[in-house]
């Protein structure tokens, strides 16, 4: 029996409130109305009615996909995840594309996988209420050469919003250069849990996304193959030959040396030939033997965006010969080497008293140079007691008049400027190759200040032009660059190269990456210990050391971004905490002196 009721209360069912008993939960609801014997009503809102029944199952997609590209095979894998938020499930579907013809999917609660085309439909063991999970695993060969590739695409059935991961490897000969305008970078450390470890070795590139892909999605396969052409090539052969009167002739060949994969330069002297000295870039090298040839130790040429450097190989050699006759016709012999050369020019020089009667365009006489002599007066003075070099004295000594010729055009030769210009280029090179691309523009100018440089200074600076750019450019532009030398040079169709000469000088930083990586754990020491000052100094050393670093990674690394965001959180922290140590030290030394002043005795 209910209590007899002793009021009514009226509601508008508009606001979307009910009623309930403050000490009696149990109360009847009949045709709109609500029954109840309780002391106390509670007004509050209306809970929504449920729908699970008829709205069916909600679950939020989560995609992982990773992809390890070698030279032979592509190897995929991926990680699909229904978390289920509301009702149950009990099959699921979904689309791929990019996979290969043999995708297996597996998972503890795959019960049949029926799969028509790209649609892929899932029938589980049981009724699931939590999360379905598979794993998707799949191959297809490499395409051959140069290729453009659609990233794999996974799209679920019954998800309200996917959030979609991707890991990109590569190993081998094979580059990668992607295109995915709907992706966000990130590093392959803050992916989720079901985003990582889907590739093989080191992830080249991350990327997270939010929602379905849209815009421009391709991944562009790069193969470094060598072209069909010499190993070794001399851009230019020139040779200087002086010759004596009495028949011996000194012998200056220099060779602008592009070595695409030699490991040296064959070289055949003429009979009776000599061979005094051999240099390479300006530096003495020792040649080896090989029978009657001669075997110089040569190195790659570098590799820029204009092309192979040329390296000048200088080798001197003495011939001898017969005396010349008063009348003489001769030919004189020149090395040999074994590679084309494309461009060759001799001058020689005859003795003093030896004229040629070729003119010019006569059996490939390009011109005839006719030298200016100029003769300076020595004298030698002997005395009785002995001789001395000098002005001859007045009086007891007898002077000799000797006749030095001189060439005036010696002063500032070729060879001269060559030979500066030889040098400034090693030093550029030997800069490059440490990384030091700071240093490696501090002699190119220095070239170009002395009015030197050419065609190897203009490769050197297309590199330097990409590495040391505050910005990296992108290597898919047609547009051409300038730098601070007037070095313009066309990225088009340059990818290939533009990456490898970046991957090149990555490998060359592993020395740096080793000191960074100590000094960020040096820094962490420091602070722990409480070297504020220190601590600091090193923070801001490794972030310099990151930026360097950065210059070297390709424009989908992400890694460095990442790290420097934390080192810098890591430096205002540290400063914080060094302020605010040294606002306590000074609180505490203000209380010491206003305690001490306290006590001092007032007058």
């Amino acid at each position: 029996m209910l209590p007899a009721a002793i009021g009514e209360a009226v509601i508008d069912d508009a606001l979307g409130l009910r009623l309930d008993a403050v000490d009696e939960p149990a109360m009847l609801r009949h045709d709109g109305r609500t029954w109840g014997g309780a002391a106390g009503l509670r007004l509050g809102p209306r809970p929504p009615p449920r729908t699970d029944d008829g709205a069916g199952p909600l679950a939020i997609g989560r995609i992982g996909i990773g992809l390890s590209i070698g030279d032979a095979e592509l190897r995929g894998r991926a990680r699909l995840r229904w978390a289920l938020r509301r009702g149950e499930l009990r099959r699921v579907a979904f689309t791929a594309t990019g996979v290969g013809a043999d995708v297996r999917v597996e998972g503890p609660e795959v019960r049949k996988v029926a799969h028509e085309g790209d649609h892929f439909e899932v029938e589980l063991q049981s009724p699931v209420t939590t999360e379905v999970a598979l794993e998707l695993s799949w191959s297809a060969p490499t395409p051959a050469g140069d290729a453009k590739l659609v990233p794999p695409s996974f799209t679920l059935e019954g998800t309200s919003r996917d959030d979609v991961s991707f890991e990109l490897a590569r190993d081998g000969d094979v580059d990668v250069v992607p295109t995915l305008e709907s992706w966000q970078p990130t590093v392959a450390t803050r992916l989720p849990s079901w985003g990582r470890d889907l590739v093989e070795g080191q992830p080249q590139a991350a990327w997270v996304r939010h929602g379905p892909p849209h815009g421009a999605q391709s991944l562009q396969l790069l193969r470094f193959v060598p072209v069909e052409a010499p190993a070794v090539v001399i851009e230019r052969a020139s040779f200087e030959l002086a010759a004596a009167v009495h028949g011996q002739v000194l012998l200056n060949a220099r060779y602008e040396v592009v070595n695409e994969r030699a490991s040296y330069l064959r070289v055949r002297l003429p009979e009776r030939a000599r061979l005094l000295a051999v240099e390479i870039g300006g530096v003495d090298v020792r040649a080896a033997r090989d029978g009657d040839a001669v075997l110089i130790p040569m190195k790659r040429s570098l590799e820029t965006l204009a092309g192979l450097t040329a390296t000048p190989v200088v080798i001197s050699v003495l011939l001898d010969g017969a005396p010349w006759r008063r009348r003489d016709r001769r030919e004189l012999q020149l090395p040999r080497v074994s590679a084309p050369i494309r461009t060759i020019d001799a001058e020689l020089t005859l003795p003093r008293d030896v004229r040629a009667t070729l003119d010019e365009d006569d059996d490939g006489v390009a011109r005839i140079l006719r030298h200016t002599w100029r003769r300076t007066d020595l004298r030698r003075a002997s005395r009785k007691a002995g001789k001395t070099t000098g002005a001859a004295p007045a009086g007891d000594a007898s002077g000799t008049a000797l006749y030095d010729f001189e060439d005036p055009s010696l002063e500032d030769s070729k060879a001269m400027r060559q030979a500066k210009e030889d040098q400034l280029l090693r030093k550029a090179e030997e800069a490059y190759n440490r990384n030091d691309f700071d240093g490696a523009q501090a002699a190119i100018d220095d070239l170009r200040g002395q009015g030197l440089g050419g065609e190897n200074a203009e490769k050197l600076e297309s590199n330097l032009m990409i590495l040391n750019a505050p910005a990296p450019a992108s290597p898919m532009e047609p547009e051409a660059t300038t730098t601070s030398s007037d070095v313009s040079i066309s990225l088009a169709g340059k990818a290939g190269v533009l990456r490898r000469v970046k991957d090149q000088a990555r490998a060359r930083a592993g020395g740096l990456r080793t000191q960074n990586f100590k000094r960020k754990a040096r820094a962490k020491q420091l602070r722990a210990a409480g070297d504020y000052a220190a601590a600091e100094h090193e923070l801001e050393r490794a972030i310099q050391e990151n930026r360097s670093l950065d210059k070297l990674e390709q424009d989908e690394s992400q890694v460095y971004d990442f790290e420097a965001e934390e080192l810098a959180a890591e430096l205002e922290a540290t400063k914080s905490e060094s302020a605010a140590r040294a606002a306590r030290a000074l609180e505490r030394a203000e209380a010491v002196v206003g305690r001490q002043l306290a006590r001092r005795p007032r007058r």
